[in-house]
């Protein structure tokens, strides 16, 4: 029996280089692990999809075996995105369901994302059920395996949602990026008014056009050049499994995670005034100060798919989005996944409705300056070992900080944040000043401070 690699369970999925570090005999295993959970848990049933990349069907394939053979069902619902998978959770009334796929990752990656009504699978559960996985204490028998269709019903959960909308003047340019959005979003496409622009539908686990992240700005070069050479209203980018969103303006301009939740928050507040919307740690404070205005209440969270769906039913938030692009609603229906094709058409539906001009709205938001999100190389066994000693170190120098996810230093002049990425080798910082002087400040301390707590 393959040893799954214990050092590619992260924080909230399971992901490494397929032949490398993952392999398809680890898919069987994991199967063979998860049915024995559901079972001992009550529930027969496992639903299963697969992202586009190169190794996703063979490792699919074996997943759905070790299912099978640990004596629970599966509903293989085949090519979809994630939140197509999840959709699926819901839409058949499952317990458990389960997504290869390796999200924004480069083409060479695949993983496993788990979804569960009974038990979580993040964190340090996450890493018991991988110890659980190379135990091999598994539960055997003969389960069915199914294959379902959920396509047409969550195309049709996506075209609700703007049924009765007059998009007759609005021109919207996509790009899923040969992502596993490709052909759901063409579908969509073909189903609503508009004038639409596509590219890169075709699924092509390859990615020829660029890597499916739209959190790279170099990234979304083809969708700016599509809606500059369209004067499109909107372009709309998504990542290899679509749970994420990239937006551009009527301009040209990146609409970032926080920026979006800030909208989507000002139109949802109309509806349930006083609700908790939230944002994760790496946020601008402009995020919390527009949701106070608007009439929320503005919650910092950790940085994580997994971590911000369980904050979300702890505080019942309705709303809740990620400087990465993932956004969870959990109102009209919704279950507070994360679906960045949903995203997509709840933010058509807005600036039509509201007749609302993206540059505008961005122009609109408090000027602030700010770092991108940035990446420090830093192995996976120190990066959190940085964090602590950083802690230690602001704590002797009495500097107050948040540390609910990393180090966030607020002063009079913004902040900054240093944190350890949960999926990848690398410490993330970010600063936020309110003048370019304030920025170059909280710089120096960022850098001061790492420099103090890190060595290579």
């Amino acid at each position: 029996m393959k040893q799954l690699d214990l050092n590619i369970v992260r924080e909230y999925d399971i992901r490494g280089v397929a032949g490398k570090t993952l392999f398809a005999e680890n898919g069987y295993n994991i199967g063979r692990a998860l049915g024995t959970k559901a079972l001992a848990n009550g529930s027969k049933v496992i639903n299963v999809g697969y992202d586009g990349r190169v190794s996703s069907p063979e490792i699919s394939s074996e997943l759905i075996r070790g299912v099978i053979e640990s004596g629970c069902d599966v509903n293989d619902v085949g090519l979809v995105p994630s939140p197509g998978l999840y959709f699926s959770v819901f839409h058949l009334d499952v317990d458990y369901g389960i997504m290869v796929t390796a999200s924004h990752n480069p083409k060479e990656y695949n993983g496993f994302k788990i979804i569960s009504k009974k038990e979580i699978f993040y964190g340090v559960a996450l890493k018991d059920f991988a110890k659980f996985v190379n135990e091999g204490n598994f539960a055997e028998g003969r389960g069915v395996h199914n294959k379902v269709d959920v396509k047409q019903d969550y195309l049709k959960k996506l075209q609700q949602e703007l049924e009765g909308v007059d998009l007759s003047d609005v021109r919207i340019a996509w790009d899923p990026a040969c992502g596993a959005a490709g052909e759901i979003v063409a579908s969509l496409v073909e189903n609503i008014s508009g004038t639409n622009f596509l590219i890169n539908e075709n699924i092509d686990g390859s990615f020829p056009a660029h890597d499916p992240d739209p959190t790279i700005e170099e990234n979304l070069s083809q969708l700016k050049q599509l809606v500059a050479d369209n004067s499109c209203n909107i372009g709309l980018a998504f990542d290899g499994d679509a749970d994420r969103i990239g937006v551009i303006d009527d301009e040209g301009e990146v609409l970032w995670g926080d920026q979006l939740v800030t909208l989507y928050a000002k139109d949802l507040l109309q509806d349930h005034p006083g609700s908790t919307v939230i944002a994760d740690i790496k946020a601008s404070k402009v995020f919390a100060d527009k949701v106070s205005e608007f009439g929320g209440k503005p919650l910092i969270w950790k940085t994580g798919h997994s971590l911000i769906k369980a904050k979300m039913k702890e505080e019942g938030a309705p709303l809740a989005g990620e400087m990465s692009g993932h956004v969870f609603f959990s109102d009209k229906g919704n279950f507070g996944y994360d679906d960045g094709i949903y995203a997509a058409v709840r933010l058509i539906r807005i600036i039509v409705q509201k007749n609302i001009k993206l540059s505008d709205y961005r122009k609109s938001l408090p000027q602030t300056f700010s770092t991108k999100e940035e990446k420090v190389a830093c192995p996976d066994d120190q990066k959190f070992t940085v964090v602590n000693r950083l802690k230690d170190y602001l704590g002797g120098e009495g500097i107050d900080f948040m540390d609910i996810d990393g180090v966030r230093v607020e002063s009079d002049k913004g902040w900054w944040l240093i944190r350890a990425s949960n999926t990848s080798p690398y410490l993330t910082t970010r600063c936020e000043g309110f003048s370019e002087a304030d920025l170059e400040v909280l710089k120096n301390e960022l850098q001061t401070s790492l420099q103090k707590c890190y060595q290579q």
